[in-house]
């Protein structure tokens, strides 16, 4: 069901420095195309976190480096059981993220577009495919704090929205789960010599 997905982007080459601030929909559809290429030629990788075991430690004092992702480009499909609705846009949930490794102003971080689902896709209007949220992490900061300092920048229906804590918690956590998947496949591939 990835049709149902509406690719973000992010300017280049470095994100805004304003939280919450909301860009019109024609830049962010000029733009919609950009994260999509990163992430393809990064080499297209999706985590779907129905299929990630959902056991995790505690998050939030762990900096993205610690969180053990070693992918440059991926889109962590949050799933069904995510339930993260825009309280202001009935039909529209949040329903995953593209994250692309990014340096900002000399530091190394991932860059993160929100992306959003709709109950009736085939109403979308260009605004709709245009829903979408972008922020950046740096690598020594946990998420939470990574997101402070710059917040996320995009369409007001997710950015101003009022369950946008709970869907920057869950993309701390979602981040987490994907590390610890990583760490592990990597631990299962590598072969051990005693």
């Amino acid at each position: 069901m990835l049709d149902r997905y509406h690719p973000l982007s992010h300017p280049d080459p470095a994100p805004i420095r304003t939280t919450g601030l909301s860009v019109d929909v024609a830049t962010r559809l000029r733009l919609l195309s950009e994260v999509v290429a990163r992430w393809k030629s990064g080499g297209g990788i999706i985590y779907d976190l129905d299929d990630i075991p959902d056991a995790i430690p505690t998050v939030d004092d762990v900096s993205l480096r610690e969180l053990g992702i070693v992918d440059d480009a991926m889109f962590i499909h949050f799933g069904e059981d995510a339930a993260l609705p825009l309280a202001g846009s009935p039909g529209l949930s949040v329903d995953g993220a593209y994250v692309t490794r990014q340096a900002y102003e000399g530091r190394d971080g991932v860059f993160v577009t929100l992306v959003t689902s709709c109950l009736e896709p085939e109403n979308l209007t260009a605004n709709d495919r245009a829903c979408i949220a972008s922020g950046w992490i740096d690598d020594s900061q946990s998420v939470d704090e990574g997101l402070v300092h710059l917040g996320f920048f995009g369409d007001a229906r997710i950015v101003n929205d009022r369950n946008m804590f709970d869907v920057e918690i869950f993309l701390g956590q979602a981040l987490a789960r994907v590390g610890e998947y990583s760490r592990a496949a990597s631990a299962a591939q590598t072969p051990h010599f005693s």
